[in-house]
């Protein structure tokens, strides 16, 4: 691994991103927020204050793009890093954000049935 950024080899076209996203190390139950600067398919970009104490393999979280995949760091500098994804996307795998979403919208939608219900029921 290199410390400062290399020369454009990356494949995918990457596209400019400002997105939040969390870094969880694999080795312990630390976790730290970054901002995705670009993206691709097969890896990205981080601003990471201190990006240099940060695990080389971890697992990156995007709520925003509902992403959960293991990754590498390629490169760093000391306010930036760029990563490889390990592997593929779960699609199946959902972060904790989504699936706090989704249990208030059920419990919205059966509140919303069963007011239905009451304004529809003849007395």
């Amino acid at each position: 691994m290199q410390n400062q950024p290399r020369a454009e080899r990356r494949g995918p076209f990457r596209r400019r991103a400002l997105m939040s996203a969390t870094v969880r190390a694999k080795t312990h139950s630390g976790t730290h927020s970054c901002v995705v600067r670009n993206l691709s398919t097969n890896g990205a970009m981080l601003a990471c204050t201190d990006s240099m104490w940060l695990p080389e393999h971890f697992e990156l979280e995007i709520p925003k793009q509902d992403i959960r995949i293991n990754a590498r760091a390629v490169w760093r500098s000391n306010e930036a890093m760029g990563i490889e994804f390990v592997g593929r996307i779960d699609k199946d795998a959902r972060s904790a954000r989504t699936e706090e979403k989704v249990i208030v919208l059920q419990v919205e939608r059966e509140a919303l049935q069963k007011r239905l219900r009451e304004l529809t029921d003849p007395y």
